[in-house]
């Protein structure tokens, strides 16, 4: 599965109305605003000192793209108003306070796991104010996630229209044709991202480069993968990608010791450093189920969950575990959280597939009748259907 990193940072974002800092946690404070609502509790000489040290804090230095939130807080902030996917957009101020507002409602539905009607608000914005990437950025992002990947793939080339030079545009690109097995031109389109971002931030070049390693690693590119992994690590070492796709060939070649040495040589980097990088956990667990360490494994699936708890494989490895291990209750507890926690026809097939596999049929079919129910319509059920 693609690799994708969990990081934090520092950025500041200003607009005609706001001003925000972000700072090392993962916040983002309000320095000062023109509202009315503000204005009866700062006195004018406040808002102006507040608004000079903004200058001369960012005197010189160009605004970078906000860092990735940790897919764990996705849910959390989403319900505090923060939207996923988010890109540094101008607007007019009229625009601003519409699309806050739309924004503020999607973010609760995304919350509550609402995918559908997320993406339906979200093309809404979009339609009104064509011009604003980041909104179309986000709608590509949740059709990914409810895994609608030829709608994520159209709403990513419309925003390469819009955004040509952006190197995240073609990142998302990349990712989604990996996604539906058209490595190919994943890969092409992972070449233009790293190409793109060497005129671009830090953070883009490591993700255009660990991005264009994953696709590598799809094609059996090894040598294409390890050298796009120096290149992310050069340009952030706290990311142990050198050990992830050193690893990763070793699976491959069925070297299972040497890619326990290496996961757990970039689990440990990664720990100490603060950072995620996904998939990476479901690797460690899967090489230790083959070297029958069930206990080490069932930890490691249980971490990449903690750290990106929408991960489907990672349920289905733990249930499969469990299942090994007699233990039915874990299974049913797992196959549950699952279907809660990627509430798409994905996750439900998914959870019906692996209910065939551990000997209850009736249960796949029930949960394939709700599917069918709660997500009449979706373009993405037929597909899942389809693999049945």
């Amino acid at each position: 599965g693609p690799f994708r990193l969990g990081t934090t940072g520092r950025y500041a974002l200003t607009s005609s109305r706001h001003r925000y800092v972000r700072g090392d946690q993962e916040e983002l404070v309000q320095l000062e605003s023109e509202s009315p609502s503000s204005a009866s509790s700062e006195t004018p000489d406040e808002t102006a000192r507040m608004r000079a040290e903004l200058d001369r804090l960012l005197e010189g230095r160009p605004l970078g793209t906000p860092a990735q939130i940790a897919d764990a807080d996705e849910e959390r902030l989403a319900a505090l108003g923060y939207l996923i996917g988010a890109m540094l957009t101008p607007m007019a101020p009229a625009e601003e306070a519409t699309v806050a507002q739309m924004h503020r409602s999607t973010a609760l539905l995304v919350a509550e796991r609402k995918y559908a009607a997320a993406i339906d608000r979200l093309r809404d914005i979009a339609r009104a104010h064509p011009a604003l990437a980041t909104v179309q950025h986000q709608a590509g992002m949740l059709l990914m996630r409810a895994g609608r990947f030829a709608e994520a793939e159209n709403a990513f080339r419309a925003l390469a229209v819009i955004e040509p030079d952006s190197a995240y545009v073609q990142i998302a690109l990349a990712d989604v044709l990996l996604r539906t097995e058209r490595e190919e031109d994943a890969s092409d389109r992972a070449a233009l991202a790293v190409a793109l971002a060497e005129h671009q931030d830090e953070p883009a070049r490591v993700a255009a480069h660990g991005m264009a390693a994953t696709v590598a690693l799809a094609r059996e590119e090894g040598e294409r993968a390890r050298a796009y992994a120096e290149a992310a690590q050069r340009d952030d070492p706290e990311v142990p990608m050198t050990s992830v796709v050193a690893g990763r060939l070793e699976y491959a070649a069925g070297q299972y010791d040497e890619a326990l040495a290496s996961f757990e040589a970039a689990s440990r980097t990664l720990s100490q450093n603060g950072r995620a990088l996904e998939s990476l956990h479901w690797y460690l667990g899967d090489t230790l189920m083959r070297l029958d360490r069930d206990a080490d494994a069932e930890k490691a699936f249980r971490e990449e969950l903690r750290a990106f708890p929408r991960h489907i494989l990672a349920y289905t490895s733990l249930a499969m575990l469990y299942h090994a291990s007699d233990r039915p209750d874990a299974v049913k507890e797992t196959l549950d959280a699952l279907v809660v926690a990627a509430p798409t026809p994905e996750g439900y097939d998914a959870a019906a597939r692996l209910w065939v596999s551990v000997g209850d049929p009736a249960y796949a079919a029930a949960l394939r009748t709700d599917a069918r129910t709660r997500f009449r319509g979706d373009p993405s059920l037929a597909l899942f259907q389809r693999r049945r």
